[in-house]
């Protein structure tokens, strides 16, 4: 958290206005800096002039961090045990998420068409390990996740290549999951 008592109001840009929502964490200026927010509510009416409030720099996923049922939570903790918000709001959002959780990527290896076996042939000679890795990917239905390198062919046995005919078809390649990095949130009114 920011270590602000009090909520600060922000513009939302035309290109967020889709995806942003009560409860979606946010990245907002501060100074010269950018800290993670969470927005409590939208359409808020500002102690200031809107031409004098600064723009969210951007929404970091497509999902609130909270619902709307746990921000009437949040306010209700943050009344009846005269907590103030931001430590109400840090024992909500789990620490990964808290500290800016960002996408994980996960690589896949697959190949976008069989190769020949006369493109087969011409890289043995050129690149006999890309020749392996070439054949073993050929042999696998299924892409074959990057960080998993004992699914690779070792240097004495390699899979037969599907028969001529048969489907290895292209894949996707990355799929998301959640991997912690450091940030600060603060609490924030979007208008």
């Amino acid at each position: 958290m920011a270590g602000f008592d009090k909520l600060l109001h922000y513009k939302v840009p035309e290109a967020f206005r889709a995806e942003i929502r009560a409860g979606s964490l946010v990245r907002v200026p501060i100074s010269s800096r950018h800290h993670l927010g969470l927005v409590m509510e939208l359409n808020a009416q500002p102690d200031c002039a809107l031409e004098k409030l600064k723009l969210i720099s951007d929404v970091l996923h497509d999902y609130p961090a909270l619902t709307p049922d746990l921000l009437g939570l949040a306010r209700w903790m943050h009344t009846y045990y005269a907590a103030r918000m931001e430590t109400v709001l840090e024992a909500m959002i789990p620490a990964a998420v808290r500290d800016g959780a960002r996408l994980k990527t996960e690589k896949y290896l697959s190949l976008n068409r069989i190769l020949t076996a006369e493109e087969l042939g011409l890289l043995r000679k050129k690149a006999p390990q890309q020749a392996r890795l070439g054949e073993f990917l050929q042999g696998q239905i299924q892409p074959v996740k990057i960080s998993q390198p004992q699914s690779y062919p070792d240097r004495r046995r390699v899979r037969p290549a599907p028969e001529e005919g048969a489907s290895a078809g292209p894949v996707g390649r990355i799929s998301p999951r959640a991997d912690p990095a450091r940030k600060k949130i603060s609490r924030a009114h979007a208008t």
